[in-house]
């Protein structure tokens, strides 16, 4: 999940759109216009992304404060009956609880990707270029089916 400027710096959420999609966030929002399925479709995907990279940092940050306290403990700067209070403890619960937040809203946005992609939401490359075959119009009619009179009324009795 890192980025050419470095793991830090990474964004999660537009990183899984652009892989899924091959479209930034801002593009993805700016194909159409709100009010429309597709747009309303494009702007919950894209909050959804900008949620989780929220919660990748706040994951991040708890996960840095966990480990200041832990090396603390371990250079001996801290003393070890501190340790009782269950603030450790609370901090890997806290911390547990938000990688399964991060777990099920990266399955919510990579889901929400593909409803785009199903929905049309976004250009398929290969239409655009002429290289695909054009997708059967909406709408369109099944053929009705021919059965005699006499099948329907024999499949009545």
């Amino acid at each position: 999940m890192s980025t050419p400027t470095g793991p830090q710096h990474a964004t999660p959420g537009a990183d899984l759109i652009r892989q899924t999609l091959d479209v930034g966030v801002m593009e993805l929002v700016s194909l159409h216009p709100g009010g429309t399925a597709h747009g309303e479709l494009a702007r919950q995907t894209a909050a959804a992304a900008e949620r989780l990279v929220d919660l990748v940092e706040l994951f991040r940050n708890r996960a840095a404060w966990a480990a200041t306290d832990l090396a603390r403990y371990g250079a001996g700067h801290r003393d070890v009956r501190n340790l009782s209070s269950g603030i450790l403890q609370q901090r890997g619960v806290e911390i547990d609880i938000l990688a399964a937040r991060i777990s099920d809203l990266h399955a919510r946005v990579e889901s929400l990707c593909r409803s785009c992609q199903r929905a049309g939401t976004v250009p398929n490359p290969s239409h655009e270029a002429g290289h695909g075959t054009e997708p059967a119009p909406r709408g369109t009619p099944a053929p009705a089916a021919t059965t005699s009179p006499s099948a329907r009324l024999a499949r009545r009795r």
